[in-house]
């Protein structure tokens, strides 16, 4: 074979590989949002602003939090005399996450099951 059938041929076969990769690249892509999709599959819908108001909430919860409410913290004096915190715990866990819960739960009104399985029911009438 001559050296320009031979450069013909590696171009040909570089031009594919390109193609495949490209396309492989896409189907990684269309793979990626079907993963999405499926991890979404049983989430309530929300908007962007309604998730700003959780982190807002949470937030706030977290800010208003007292130090005797099951948190402790170790302070330190540094060599320059700065006020440093070395450690901070939660020892009632519990207690935090309920008082996080409760302000978020301010968010939602609450509805029973009987009354959402009822409104399901009408609208598949509808």
């Amino acid at each position: 074979m001559s050296k320009e059938v031979l450069l013909n041929k590696k171009s040909a076969l570089e031009l594919i590989l390109n193609e495949n990769i490209e396309q492989a690249t896409d189907y990684k892509a269309q793979i990626s949002v079907i993963d999405q999709e499926l991890e979404d599959l049983g989430k309530p819908v929300v908007t962007p602003g309604f998730l700003d108001k959780i982190s807002e909430t949470i937030t706030e919860a977290i800010e208003n939090i007292d130090l005797e409410d099951g948190m402790s913290c170790d302070f330190e004096l540094d060599y320059d005399n700065k006020v440093t915190i070395s450690e901070v715990r939660f020892e009632d866990t519990h207690a935090v996450a309920d008082k996080i819960y409760c302000e978020v739960e301010k968010l939602f009104a609450e509805v029973s099951s009987d009354i959402l399985e009822a409104q399901k029911a009408d609208e598949a009438c509808n």
